[in-house]
């Protein structure tokens, strides 16, 4: 009876293969914005060095606002953030990310971060205001999605004070399992 031998070369790279696989598959959800990962628990910031305050409970989950101090904390900060807040879903998994700039003539903002939005998702929808009712209120909406994440920046602006952006991150996956585990029925 003849007797299969596999060289050491092949059952290491088998090996590596294998590794590679579960690794893979061990793997953390993917990236999110600003350098946090979709998925991690509010307990994982303390280890980044992020600090929250102000608990709410909503539609989300809990939501916290993440002190302007700890922006800098951020792997991918903006820079130029006002406000953010981290919404952990009923399970306490990071599913959306909530962002406001506010500053003087924020339309050039506006459009370098649609620029950088647009190399990461696909622009599946875009608004401009032509009378008040359009776009919710805003002047400006671009909405994008890449898989199971949606993205919507909005410009707001305002002839009196500073204009605002606001950016939306949601990983609609992790809110669909999110909302399944709140209402089982």
């Amino acid at each position: 009876m003849m007797q299969l031998q596999i060289p050491k070369r092949g059952m290491i790279l088998a090996l590596l293969c294998w590794v590679t696989f579960v690794s893979h598959g061990l793997a953390q959800p993917d990236d999110g914005p600003f350098g946090l990962r979709w998925g991690m628990t509010h307990e994982a910031l303390g280890e980044m060095n992020i600090s929250t305050c102000c608990i709410q409970f909503g539609k989300w989950g809990q939501r916290y606002k993440v002190d302007p101090g700890s922006f800098s904390s951020l792997p991918k900060a903006l820079g130029d953030e006002r406000r953010m807040y981290l919404y952990f879903g009923q399970t306490n998994k990071l599913l959306r990310v909530y962002v406001s700039i506010v500053k003087p003539d924020a339309s050039n903002r506006f459009r370098q971060l649609s620029k950088l939005l647009s190399e990461k998702y696909a622009l599946v929808k875009q608004c401009t205001k032509k009378k008040p009712s359009d776009c919710n209120g805003y002047d400006f909406i671009n909405n994008y999605q890449q898989d199971n994440i949606e993205v919507e920046i909005a410009l707001e602006m305002s002839f009196i004070s500073d204009d605002k952006i606001y950016i939306t991150f949601l990983h609609t996956s992790l809110f669909a399992s999110d909302e399944k585990k709140k209402n089982p029925f």
